[in-house]
């Protein structure tokens, strides 16, 4: 039996069987009004939508850019540099941008960390809510490394963060060159990579931007995380906790963009990543994630690893999903 590489610590990647429980039951939710059901008849029964195409290689340069900024961990040079370059690039793009500061402590160690979202309205009022989100920083230690004394050594993280903040910049960039028929949020969450470290818990983000979400009016009726989708051998699963529906609709819209990375199997276990606050919330949530990555939490977790045939691919089912299909 298959069985994805460890994202986290086997006893965090495999959750405990009242917690799965509890992902399942949440995923299983009523399916939204105006969403395709898992034949996809009714999202190809709408009219067709044209809008701008995805360009796969000013994403990549996006890739690229952060990678050169170097380790992206709270507190490292990397961090602030890449800080300022998304908060510049997304705003660009955004109707509105909301810089979500906060802290977050643990055995005398300190975190400040930002997320940063960009709000991109529909082109029709009222209208229902997407948020699309991807984590920026990258973990301060390559923890999978053979090499005990290499294991200190900050990531780079060319995947394993880059990749999905890379397909969103493109993705806003498309959004705001016409506007769809759902309002889009694209949340670039910080401190997801920082678990297991220090006592830190993982989605650090996730679960700040999920708390606040009301209050900043910015709570969404869906959510749809990618995280390690820049991989040139790209071979997405079906993630278990997601929202079944949900994960249904995307699955349907992939073969219609020929985005063949999308497989039909499912993982074996649900993974802790950043939508399960969404989740917990009631919120319909997918997480898009190739596990099976050799690099992943490793130094050689560089660009050269990644496409942008792959950033393509993830970025046409998200703008078809969002044009076409969630209305």
């Amino acid at each position: 039996m298959f069985f994805p590489r460890k994202r986290h610590s086997l006893s965090s990647f495999i959750l405990r069987p009242s917690s799965l429980l509890l992902l399942l039951c949440l995923a299983c939710g009523n399916r939204k009004d105006g969403a395709a059901d898992a034949s996809g008849e009714e999202a190809s029964s709408k009219p067709a939508v044209t809008y701008p195409a995805f360009d796969q290689t000013r994403a990549f340069a996006h890739l690229e850019q952060q990678v050169g900024f170097g380790p992206r961990f709270p507190g490292s040079p990397g961090h602030e540099q890449a800080k300022a370059f998304l908060k510049q690039t997304l705003g660009r793009w955004a109707n509105r941008l909301i810089v979500q500061e906060f802290t977050e402590a643990s055995e005398g160690v300190t975190l400040h960390l930002t997320n940063i979202v960009g709000v991109i309205t529909a082109r029709t009022s009222p209208a229902k809510r997407v948020v699309l989100g991807a984590h920026w920083d990258t973990r301060p230690e390559a923890s999978q490394e053979s090499v005990p004394s290499s294991r200190a050594r900050p990531i780079i993280g060319a995947n394993d963060g880059a990749s999905g903040v890379a397909i969103l910049l493109e993705v806003a960039a498309v959004l705001a060159a016409q506007r769809p028929d759902v309002e889009v949020v694209i949340v670039l969450f910080d401190g997801e990579d920082y678990g297991g470290i220090k006592g830190f818990e993982y989605s650090l983000g996730a679960s700040r931007f999920v708390s606040e979400m009301e209050l900043r009016g910015v709570k969404p009726d869906w959510m749809i995380l990618i995280d390690m989708v820049g991989d040139s051998d790209l071979r997405i699963l079906k993630e278990p906790g997601s929202t079944g529906w949900l994960v249904d609709l995307i699955w349907a819209a992939a073969p219609r963009v020929q985005a063949d990375a999308f497989v039909p199997d499912t993982y074996p276990s649900a993974i802790i990543d950043d939508h399960v606050p969404f989740l917990r919330a009631g919120i319909p949530a997918v997480d898009l994630i190739d596990f099976d990555y050799p690099f992943w939490h490793r130094l050689d977790d560089t660009a050269d690893k990644c496409s942008p045939a792959s950033l393509k691919q993830v970025g046409d089912v998200l703008l078809r999903v969002v044009y076409q299909e969630l209305k």
